[in-house]
């Protein structure tokens, strides 16, 4: 084990790292030393490490048993953890959401963003932000995109198109979100939730990424959406001196 070597030839051994997928789980190879008797100081690290061995560490734990500590608007789950590689044991609590999520980056003729204006109680602030809600029951993607811009904006979306999906806090949460572009839209009517209040703006896609790269919008979907579209180059990257172009 790296931890029974001394700290410094812990340090060189740990550089020599190669990452491995065996099976389900990533490994690490640790090139370590076992440093003969008397091995301290800068000048024997390179020895004490080329007189090392591979060691195998299992990055994965095992649940040995598993609890629903607290249910509300999101159960919260205390699972007890053990570690594939060294049998320690670790209490983790996370939520346990199974939904998925979807986020709609509404997009106009001229490159104008449909963007909502909602109080956020964990950040104690009304924050802006693409529509987004979880996926219903019976719903596929696509119908949970559609339901959730008309819902919260009131725009129908002529077209929708996939941008990409990623897990964006998997140390809390199995929760995924869905990214849709949405084209050529038209006006209909607003239907929020009862727990919703819910303000619309349009928003330059210029403006947008100026306030994204000053730290402005760092939250929610959109800061994740617009480089999405972007780097697939879908939309064009505009020019953060005058608008988009």
């Amino acid at each position: 084990m790296t931890r029974d070597l001394h700290p410094a030839a812990r340090r060189a051994a740990l550089l020599e790292i190669v990452r491995v997928l065996d099976a389900d789980s990533y490994v690490l190879f640790h090139l370590v030393a076992e440093p003969p008797r008397g091995c301290q100081g800068q000048g024997q690290l390179a020895e004490c490490a080329s007189g090392g061995r591979r060691w195998a560490m299992k990055l994965g734990w095992s649940v040995k048993n598993s609890r629903v500590a607290w249910r509300g608007r999101f159960p919260v789950i205390e699972d007890l953890l053990r570690a594939d590689h060294d049998g320690r044991e670790h209490l983790y609590t996370y939520l346990g959401i199974k939904s998925t999520a979807v986020g709609v980056l509404a997009v106009d003729e001229q490159d104008r963003l449909l963007l909502v204006n909602e109080y956020r109680h964990p950040m104690g602030k009304v924050l802006t932000d693409i529509p987004m809600g979880t996926v219903e029951r019976g719903e596929n993607l696509v119908q949970a995109a559609a339901r959730e811009l008309r819902e919260e904006t009131g725009w129908i979306a002529g077209s929708l198109e996939h941008i990409g999906g990623l897990h964006p806090v998997p140390a809390l949460t199995s929760l995924r979100f869905d990214f849709y572009l949405a084209r050529d839209l038209s006006e209909g009517e607003a239907e929020p939730d009862e727990t919703e209040l819910i303000g619309v703006q349009w928003m330059d896609l210029g403006e947008a990424m100026r306030r994204l790269l000053a730290g402005e919008l760092t939250h929610g979907g959109l800061p994740m959406a617009l480089p999405l579209v972007l780097q697939k180059g879908i939309l064009k990257l505009p020019d953060l001196d005058g608008g988009s172009g």
